[in-house]
């Protein structure tokens, strides 16, 4: 079984696919969360059916890109109030006026964009894996705190994909 893969064989569609978009600048400080969870998993056996993607932001081409996905999995710095490298999980569906706004670091908050898309872009929803940042200013590196949370971060990845009964099992 191939490692965790970036690009999808042939090149055009994710019909089936579980996608886990890492989102994150690595020039950013703790918003580059995502990138290195990325880089771990990309290491790991996850299974045929699964595609790890890098992504700086997210919005709505980026949403309509993985339409025919089985599954969306996003990880991104996620600020909640909560304690510098808290891992938290968010089921964010279309259309559904009650999910919560999550104020993330790019320029439409997740809860937005998932509402945009309306659930016949993403009728499943999408997991939200958020690690509460510290410190987002200019600069390489991520703070102690959110870089001892990558590995939580990767393990709650693992945990959905194992209960999705995609990729791999844990």
């Amino acid at each position: 079984m191939a490692k965790g893969r970036d690009e999808v064989d042939g090149g055009e569609t994710y019909d089936g696919m579980t996608v886990v978009l890492c989102i994150g600048n690595r020039y950013m400080g703790d918003d580059g969360v995502g990138r290195e969870v990325a880089g771990r998993l990309r290491g790991m056996d996850l299974g045929p059916g699964v595609l790890v993607r890098e992504s700086v932001s997210v919005d709505l081409t980026t949403l309509w890109e993985f339409r025919a996905a089985r599954r969306l999995l996003v990880v991104d710095a996620v600020t909640s109030g909560d304690r510098p490298g808290t891992v938290t999980r968010h089921l964010l569906l279309g259309g559904d006026r009650t999910t919560p706004k999550l104020a993330g670091l790019h320029g439409l908050d997740l809860g937005s964009a998932v509402d945009l898309a309306a659930p016949e872009i993403l009728g499943t929803g999408v997991v939200v894996v958020g690690v509460e940042p510290k410190d987002c200013g200019a600069r390489e590196g991520l703070t102690p705190e959110v870089e001892a949370a990558v590995t939580e971060a990767v393990e709650a990845i693992l945990s959905e994909l194992s209960a999705a009964g995609a990729g791999r099992r844990v």
